[in-house]
């Protein structure tokens, strides 16, 4: 038997219920689940303040780190510790709330030895997604030394990682945040200074101090319009030679306003501001990077 928290239905309040482990839908490899995550959207989906499940039954938890019991596609082996993060677990396929879990396995990566399982939950879509921006900033061209990149909502998950990530590859990170008594804690994820969120919450200017070298943005809306129009203009674009490969230093070298690593939001305040910025854009040449800019998604 099985033990899975079971939404039934939109709107269930959902639970622990015991059943048969044919009832499992998924792919070809069958996960003994040791370890999950509480992230905001599982918060979200638990407590039903979202509608982050969108079929059902429906079983949350968007990340998965566990020991593989057998696999019928030979990818992986019995024994094997792996992990599976996003790829619809929780919203459109059965996640990680459960004691076994049946996945495909293009969905699964293998386990360092030097990672524990524990650690690798921990570390889970929020860390992932700080290490994704960051290496998405480094693969076009963000040198050590370069100055400030800012951090918003630094003192959630995505934004903590973000900052010990930064600090251990040796940048100059800035925390931005709206609770000041948490300093000591940005201080020790390795933030090197402080900035206020309230000093970014207001209309942005299109003309405003340059500050930042590059940043990582998980708020949106007037926050990131104020973060991209307190770009340094002058930043170099290298290209390239993949998306995870080193840059090509012969590629040309075009000025460039750096934009921050963000997740892409399709709707609300974010897409608006991010009209304002385009029109901004038009009508101010420093504002744009033009066809040559750089601007990193975390789709």
């Amino acid at each position: 038997m099985v033990k899975s928290w079971i939404f039934k239905e939109k709107g269930d309040a959902g639970g622990w219920v015991e059943h048969p482990e044919s009832d499992l839908p998924g792919g070809s490899v069958l996960v003994d689940v040791t370890h999950s995550a509480i992230n905001y959207k599982d918060a979200l989906s638990i407590t039903g303040r979202a509608p982050i499940s969108r079929k059902f039954p429906m079983v949350p938890g968007i990340d998965v780190v566990g020991t593989v019991r057998e696999d019928a596609s030979s990818a992986f082996k019995p024994g094997d510790r792996v992990v599976a993060t996003g790829f619809g677990l929780g919203e459109t396929q059965w996640g990680g709330y459960t004691t076994t879990a049946r996945l495909k396995p293009e969905w699964l990566v293998t386990l360092p030895d030097g990672l524990s399982s524990r650690d690798a939950a921990a570390v889970g879509t929020a860390g992932l997604t700080a290490a994704l921006a960051i290496d998405a900033l480094e693969a076009y061209g963000l040198p050590l030394g370069s100055g400030e990149i800012v951090v918003s909502g630094a003192t959630g998950g995505v934004g903590s990682f973000a900052l010990r990530l930064l600090n251990a590859a040796g940048y100059h990170a800035v925390a931005m945040t709206g609770r000041p008594e948490e300093e000591a804690y940005l201080k020790a994820q390795g933030a090197k200074d402080i900035v206020a969120r309230s000093e970014f919450e207001g209309d942005a200017k299109p003309l405003a101090k340059e500050r930042w070298t590059a940043g990582i943005d998980v708020a949106g809306g007037k926050i990131l319009a104020n973060i991209l129009s307190t770009m340094k203009y002058g930043g170099r674009r290298l290209r390239p030679r993949g998306s995870h490969g080193p840059a090509d230093l012969s590629g040309a070298l075009h000025p460039a306003r750096r934009q921050p690593a963000r997740r892409r939001l399709r709707h609300g305040p974010a897409r608006k501001a991010g009209r304002r910025l385009e029109a901004d854009r038009r009508r101010d040449p420093r504002q744009t990077a033009g066809r040559h800019g750089v601007r990193a998604q975390i789709r």
